[in-house]
C-alpha cells in the first residue's frame, strides 16, 4: 500500500471516528435533555462514599414541582413555593427559595450535558434484569464554584429514556459512588404540604 494511500484510509478512519463521536454524543445529550420533557418521574439513589451508604428519593414534575426525601431530610416544590422539613413539620420558605431552587435544577441540567466527555455508545447489555442501551461518558464540571470529575454508566430502555445511572464520582476530594433507578409514572403528583 502506498504511503498517500495509506494517509488517506487513516484521515477517512479518523473523519469517520470523529462523526460516529459526535454522534454518540449528542445521542447522550439528547437522552439527557429528554428528562425535561418526559413526564413524571422518581429517582431513587443509593449514594456510598467514605464506607457509608445513604439512600434518597426524589420524585419530579418538570419544570417546578419536586418532592425530594433523604436521611433527616424532607423538601417539597410546588408552583406555590417551597417547603422543608424542620422539627417534624414542613414549614414554608421564604419565595425567593423557589427561584433560587429552580435556578439551580436549570444550571445543573444544563452543566451535566455540557460536561459530557469521552462518549462511549455500546449497544444493548442487559443490567438489573432488564435489556438496555448503554451509554458511557465523563463528565467533569464547575457548578456552583465546585468542581467535579465522574465516569457515568447511562442505561436506556426502549422509549430512550435513562432508567439507571452509575456514577463514580469525585468532588472536593470527596470519592462517591452513586446508583440511581429511574421511574418514570404519569400517576405521580405531587402537592403543597398541609
Amino acid at each position: 500500500m502506498s504511503f498517500r494511500l495509506l494517509s488517506t484510509s487513516i484521515a477517512f478512519i479518523g473523519l469517520f471516528t470523529s462523526f460516529a463521536q459526535a454522534d454518540c454524543k449528542s445521542d447522550i445529550q439528547g437522552i439527557l435533555k429528554s428528562m425535561e420533557s418526559s413526564g413524571p418521574y422518581r429517582m431513587e439513589m443509593a449514594i456510598t462514599s467514605a464506607g457509608t451508604e445513604s439512600k434518597m428519593t426524589a420524585e419530579v414534575i418538570m419544570p417546578d414541582s419536586m418532592h425530594m426525601k433523604g436521611q433527616g431530610m424532607e423538601v417539597v416544590m410546588t408552583p406555590n413555593g417551597v417547603w422543608m422539613s424542620q422539627g417534624g413539620a414542613m414549614n414554608k420558605m421564604p419565595n425567593e427559595m423557589k427561584e433560587q431552587m429552580q435556578a439551580m435544577i436549570r444550571q445543573g441540567l444544563n452543566a451535566g450535558m455540557q460536561a459530557v466527555d469521552a462518549t462511549e455508545c455500546l449497544g444493548a447489555t442487559s443490567f438489573e434484569g432488564g435489556s438496555y442501551n448503554l451509554y458511557k461518558y465523563k463528565a467533569d464540571a464547575d457548578f456552583m464554584g465546585v468542581k467535579s470529575k465522574s465516569n457515568v454508566e447511562m442505561y436506556a430502555n426502549a422509549d430512550g429514556k435513562p432508567e439507571w445511572l452509575v456514577v463514580d464520582g469525585e468532588a472536593m476530594g470527596i470519592k462517591s459512588l452513586t446508583k440511581q433507578h429511574i421511574v418514570f409514572d404519569s400517576g405521580i403528583t405531587i402537592v403543597d404540604p398541609k
